[in-house]
């Protein structure tokens, strides 16, 4: 006897009214334009740090494929453009270094520029690497202009991403997704399980929600992931010791291009930037640090103080007919803003994966496959960070072997090792390893016939230009101003 064969997606359930479930809904109704009918549960979750995201300039790409308005975007969510992260007193005292999202430098001779600036550095040049980076150094400035399209402009080697209330965004993404046709249920009383996989939900109103397919975004509680034999949490190895978070949103700007983080007596500090407010956010170790005490770092200034433990671990996002997306398949700390790339990572690969029919498939086991390797080097970035670090909050990380790998192919010869499903992009591996001290031992041998002075001077003439093309910029409150996207009625 045949089985029945499989059956087109139909309704698609979401579980969770967070930013994630939002994204989700808003991505799906977007991508199947009433193919499915999508319904989201609206479950509250606690997110680790409710007041600003700092985003990756993906982020922009999922916002073209919505159809967004970046514009009304910024206006609505209050939101500055980003550049990049400014990491301050780190890896030691009076150290700093910008990460930026464009281009550093350019070839010389055909060798990538990295291995110009450590011969140059070699050579006795004392140029930071960030200086030749146009991105860098408008955010040091506090400058910003959107990007050149002229792939021949100094003004096209660099990229954005944003700084976003959160709140505001996540209701951004909610009015999107109802206005394209999601629907919302009352909030989820019970979940029956058949056979490993979801069968129905039960809203408190007694509706019941049959689905194809559920994704559950309901934060690190993962009520639907938590109901199956999803094989549970994972912790990563090689944390340190810091274990809980002190956030609060204070009134005034800072420097609007740069999200800032520094590097402390007690733990780092992180400060992201909106139009008229920041988030500023202190972890710590509890075992060495008492809440009060983390609260008093913050120093004087407005803005309730709010607390939340650090979890670093994750879980197969893929059980039965049940996907996790967010906080529900990973939670990191919040060194290096990664709440929005793990969302981001899980829906851009749902958007490749998704099922077309209802009963089990292949694309499970390749989801899962895809997620792991995603949550594993984002974890290693954040490692990095620590590892490099002497002071003893950052004690207790240890790199895994394909971070130690990457670091020692870097240090040995200048060459960046690059995995499957990389979250980050290799310019940002490269001025994080040369911003930590990672100097590779030897620069490339194609560039050993090219004399001293040629390469010092390639290399002046480039910052000379970076300077200039910076210094031209307009500040950033002033660009936003003028383009109408400043302080919009606060609609929350």
């Amino acid at each position: 006897m045949s089985e029945t064969p499989p059956f087109p997606l139909s309704r698609i359930v979401i579980v969770g009214d967070t930013l994630a479930g939002w994204m989700s809904a808003a991505m799906l109704s977007r991508m199947l334009g009433g193919a499915a009918k999508i319904a989201l549960c609206p479950e509250r979750a606690q997110p680790t740090i409710a007041g600003a995201l700092a985003s990756l300039p993906s982020l922009g790409e999922f916002h073209g494929f919505l159809g967004v308005d970046e514009r009304d975007l910024v206006r609505f969510c209050r939101a500055t453009f980003r550049l990049g992260t400014l990491w301050r007193d780190w890896p030691h005292a009076g150290a700093d270094f910008v990460d930026d999202f464009g281009e550093t430098g350019a070839p010389v001779d055909g060798v990538a520029f990295h291995h110009a600036w450590t011969r140059a550095r070699r050579a006795g040049a004392s140029s930071a690497y960030d200086r030749f980076s146009l991105g860098a150094r408008a955010g040091r400035l506090g400058r910003f202009q959107h990007p050149s399209t002229d792939p021949r402009d100094i003004r096209a080697s660099y990229r954005y991403g944003l700084h976003l209330d959160a709140q505001l965004y996540a209701d951004y993404m909610r009015r999107y997704a109802i206005h394209y046709g999601v629907e919302t249920t009352a909030p989820l009383a019970d979940v029956e399980i058949a056979a490993g996989r979801i069968g129905a939900l039960t809203a408190k109103d007694g509706a019941r929600l049959a689905a194809d397919l559920y994704l559950d975004c309901s934060g690190p509680a993962a009520i639907l992931l938590d109901r199956l034999d999803s094989g549970g949490w994972r912790d990563f190895s090689g944390a340190p010791a810091l274990d809980r978070i002190a956030w609060r949103m204070a009134d005034g700007a800072a420097a609007l291009s740069l999200t800032d983080y520094r590097a402390g007596d007690i733990g780092w500090r992180s400060v992201a930037p909106l139009q008229d407010s920041r988030c500023e956010t202190q972890a710590f170790a509890s075992s060495a640090t008492d809440d009060e005490t983390a609260r008093a770092a913050f120093g004087a200034g407005n803005g309730a103080v709010e607390f939340a433990p650090i979890r670093r671990r994750r879980r197969a996002p893929w059980a039965g007919n049940v996907v996790a997306v967010g906080d529900a398949a990973c939670e990191l700390d919040p060194l290096a803003s990664p709440s929005l790339r793990i969302a981001e990572a899980g829906l851009t690969t749902l958007r490749g994966l998704l099922p077309a029919t209802h009963g089990d498939c292949g694309e499970r086991d390749e989801y899962n496959r895809i997620m792991e390797n995603a949550f594993e080097r984002l974890h290693d970035f954040q490692t990095l960070h620590y590892a490099r670090s002497p002071a003893a909050w950052a004690a207790g990380a240890a790199p895994s072997p394909h971070l130690l790998r990457k670091i020692e192919q870097f240090e040995s010869r200048g060459r960046l090792v690059q995995y499957d499903e990389e979250s980050v992009a290799p310019e940002n591996w490269i001025s994080c390893l040369l911003g930590h001290g990672v100097i590779p031992g030897r620069s490339d041998p194609l560039l050993d016939p090219a004399p001293d002075d040629m390469v010092k001077a390639k290399l002046d003439a480039m910052m000379r230009a970076v300077d200039d093309a910076a210094k031209a910029m307009p500040d950033q409150l002033d660009y936003l101003t003028r383009a109408g996207a400043v302080k919009p009625e606060r609609r929350r």
